[in-house]
């Protein structure tokens, strides 16, 4: 079995438990150490880093040249893409740990405590507020008609108009945790913790099929061709045809089951698909690089501490965070398999 390679790597004071973002020149990602970090991609070198004074879980978006990121004191930043000023902060009343999402040169994110909330991009004055009545914070998905797709309390998922907040439709599930919605080839697929992966038609609200894993928590899937690939929290990651409902493979990572009470944390990860390859990391701390035809392990990366943010990948390097503290760039050759 071929190995990967680190051709960089870069510590912090924290850990990295969010994914980080890229641009052609530069990646960015938030540390527990309260710091967002701008490193160029090729050589690590440290472009800038401000210190936001919490930690940051959130996974940051990039609109205008302005970084936009949440933090556990409950506040959103927008941040300058080039030197790291604070531009603009906005308070909410919950810590935001989840996916910061844009619409109508507006930033879209939830908080613990249910709330959903649009704001002015520019200058981070509040458009509208939206509460679900949950605890945790909601998860987000914006379709490219720019309607809303968030989750909330009693099995409920929302797709609501990002101008105006109006709920458009409900949908009841089988969980009241969520991992992100996200839409396929028109289809909106949510997985809970029940362990059930649900394909919504996103105009109408009304369910198509459910499929059931082999154990709870089911992870975002990511798709390519009539494949959708996700993972599970007993450590377990899947192929499963989306046409006739049908798994093709699984694959047993080395982590165990675990309580984990909330949905935001999983044993395996979002994956990220490249090269017929899909990538995933898991909280036994390793990077898992399988074949998408096969579910054959091509590559395994160790780190010294559990992985929980979604890998990305862009010319051959796959950037991952890791609870060790360490953000890295590793390198990979493409498999002959």
């Amino acid at each position: 079995m071929p190995d990967l390679s680190v051709k960089w790597k870069f510590l912090t004071k924290g850990i990295i438990t969010a994914s980080p973002i890229i641009d052609e020149n530069n990646i960015y990602f938030g540390s527990s150490d309260g710091f967002l970090y701008a490193l160029n991609l090729e050589a690590s070198k440290l472009v800038w880093k401000t210190n936001l004074m919490s930690c940051l879980n959130s996974v940051p978006t990039i609109l205008n040249n302005i970084i936009y990121i949440g933090s556990d004191d409950n506040k959103l930043f927008a941040i300058d893409k080039n030197n790291g000023d604070i531009i603009w902060t906005f308070e909410t009343k919950g810590e935001i740990d989840n996916n910061i999402c844009s619409a109508n040169n507006n930033i879209i994110f939830s908080c613990w405590g249910g709330s959903t909330y649009c704001l002015d991009a520019e200058q981070g004055k509040l458009v509208w507020q939206f509460n679900t009545g949950d605890i945790i914070s909601s998860q987000l998905y914006i379709d490219t008609t720019n309607n809303i797709y968030l989750t909330g309390n009693e099995c409920s998922l929302f797709c609501i108009d990002s101008k105006s907040s109006d709920i458009i439709w409900e949908y009841q599930a089988d969980s009241n945790e969520f991992s992100r919605p996200v839409i396929y080839n028109d289809i909106l697929f949510l997985g809970t913790w029940a362990g059930t992966l649900h394909a919504i038609d996103p105009k109408s609200g009304k369910n198509l099929w459910i499929y059931s894993a082999d154990d709870k928590q089911v992870s975002t899937p990511v798709f390519k061709g009539n494949y959708a690939y996700f993972g599970s929290n007993g450590g377990l990651f899947y192929c499963l045809d989306i046409i006739r409902v049908k798994r093709k493979w699984q694959f047993q990572t080395g982590e165990q089951k675990m309580l984990v009470f909330f949905s935001t944390y999983f044993n395996v990860t979002q994956g990220a698909i490249f090269d017929n390859l899909v990538c995933f990391g898991s909280r036994d701390n390793n990077l898992y690089v399988l074949n998408l035809d096969t579910g054959y392990q091509v590559y395994k990366f160790k780190t010294y501490g559990s992985l929980e943010s979604t890998p990305i990948v862009k010319n051959n390097v796959i950037y991952l965070g890791s609870n060790d503290g360490y953000l890295y760039a590793v390198k990979y050759s493409k498999p002959h398999i």
